[in-house]
This record gives C-alpha cells, structure tokens and sequence, in this order.
C-alpha cells in the first residue's frame, strides 16, 4: 500500500499544472515539494521518517509537517485507526504546527475522494475545522474550482482554502490574484480574501510593494485579507521562527507585529467552543481586534 500511496513530485510543476509563471514560482513549488518530501517519508517509514528531512529550513518545516499529516491521515482511514497516526504527530514533531496539520488532513480527505470527517481524539476541537481549508486547497490547487454551489460554514472555510489556492496558482501576481477572487460570486470574496492573505503571510512571494497593492485590491474586503495575515503570522510564531516576508506581510496587510497578531488569535480563541460557527466566529473576533487595534500608519492603504 505505502509504494501505492507514493507522490510524484512532478504534480507540483507549476508548468505541468498549467499556473502562471512568474519570480515567485521557485518560492512557491519549494513548499509544495516540501509537503510532498514529508508525505513521501512518513509514509515509507512513519513518523521516525521525518528525521529525514531535519536538515531542511526552519522556515519550511512547517510544510514538511503539513505532507506529514496527510500522510497520518490517510493510514489513519485506510487502516481505520481512528486518528492515532495523527494525534502522535501533534503530539510530537507536529506539536508546533497546529495550523498545518490540521489543514494538511483536509488533504488526506480530498486525496481519499472524501469530506473531512472527524478523527477521535486526534484533531484540536476548533482548529479542525480548517482540514476544511486544506481540503479547499488541494480541490483548487489540483482541479478548476468550479461547479461547487454548495452553501453554509463549511464551503465558507473551504473557500478560504481556495483563496490560499489562487496565491499559487497565480504565482503571487497580486493583479491576477484580484482578478481570478473578483470572478467568483460576491458572497465568496471574503473568505477568498482571507485565505489570499493568508498564503501571502505565511508562504511569501511578494515584495513590500506588491503586499501594498494587494491591499488596495482587496478593497471592502480588507478585513478579511488582514485576517487571514494575522493567522499566518500567528502560526509562524508558534513554530519558533518567523521569517522575514511574513513580518513584512504582518505589518503591511494586519498593520502589526506578528507577535501581537499572535496575541489576536489567542485573545479572540479564549472561551471558544468547538463548531464551525465558533470557527467563523473566531475569525470575526480577530477582524475585530484587526479594526480596533491596527496601527494607525497603514490607514493610507
């Protein structure tokens, strides 16, 4: 089954997936490939495989942890063990990558042809909401999202993944990013928005300058692009290391410092329940705080 289960990592090839090309695109396939590479070892040799990949960047263990969770995951269905695999990786070399696990056993579930369902004990009762986020990335990333009507918080969440989607496929062109999000039905720009903001922070390809601009574009959704900053800066401090792009992203796109971002999603979190809507209803908060607490500076964009 694990030499069944093996990614090509020709898949990511922004050539062969048809995506716009551009100065980001090395940037952009490395995480992928990353994801892939930690897919690819934990599925040859289980958790212990990741020692593998210890020589990597800080800055992209993140993904590597991201391919190790779909990796849990998809075992963890195939073989029935109800999440084991997955809640060992949050508890050991995942434990400071909630945000990517969670979002990487979205893809396990869109890999697997199936919606993301609940693994007992292995996933965080709020943050799992957003294996709907992954699995949103992975349908945009690997097909044309189009077709999909349906309605409610999931699609909302999965939306968000797409927006993250159209980061890539665009190949951080910031005006292609704005154009792609704008044809989409008006009730969904948000969430897009929000998951843009989010790849922006945290996977980078843009110059200051281009963050500039893609706050412009957001327009009345600005909130929602800021919000999607602030989680991505918030995710790159519980790893431990925040690289630079995403400090400029967090300034620029949230008007603030990661570690205060990190503060927002903590403050916004506290006393929350477990339900998509508590999802949504985080994120609220944290647009919230963004509107309220925002340095003064950047009201000019």
């Amino acid at each position: 089954m694990r030499k069944l289960l093996y990614q090509d990592v020709g898949q990511i090839d922004f050539v062969r997936r048809g995506f716009r090309l551009g100065p980001a695109r090395g940037r952009l396939e490395a995480a992928g490939l990353t994801l892939l590479a930690g897919f690819n070892v934990v599925n040859e040799a289980g958790l212990d495989g990741l020692d593998l990949l210890s020589g990597i960047a800080p800055e992209m263990w993140g993904y590597a942890c991201e391919g190790a969770a779909v990796a849990c995951a998809v075992h963890d269905v195939l073989t029935l063990s109800r999440g084991r695999r997955l809640a060992a990786l949050l508890a050991g070399p995942g434990r400071d990558h909630p945000y990517l696990v969670h979002m990487g056993a979205g893809w396990a579930f869109a890999r697997l042809r199936l919606r993301p369902l609940r693994l007992p004990g292995a996933l965080d009762p709020l943050l799992r909401w957003s294996s709907w986020d992954g699995y949103g990335f992975h349908q945009a990333f690997f097909r044309q999202p189009v077709g999909l009507t349906s309605n409610g918080v999931r699609r909302a969440i999965r939306d968000q993944g797409y927006g993250r989607a159209v980061w890539f496929r665009e190949c951080a062109d910031v005006a292609a990013v704005a154009t792609t999000i704008a044809a989409f039905p008006l009730d969904r720009h948000a969430d897009l928005w929000a998951g843009a903001g989010l790849a922006a922070a945290y996977v980078g390809g843009a110059t200051p300058d281009d963050l500039v601009r893609l706050a412009r574009h957001a327009g009345e959704n600005r909130a929602d692009l800021a919000q999607g900053a602030v989680f991505a800066a918030a995710a790159r401090v519980r790893a431990g290391f925040v690289p630079g792009h995403t400090e400029q992203a967090a300034e620029i796109l949230a008007g603030t410092a990661c570690e205060r971002a990190a503060a927002w999603t903590e403050e916004a979190r506290r006393g929350r329940g477990g339900g998509p809507e508590e999802y949504m209803r985080w994120q609220a908060e944290v647009r919230r705080l963004w509107g309220s607490r925002r340095n003064a500076r950047i009201e000019w964009l």
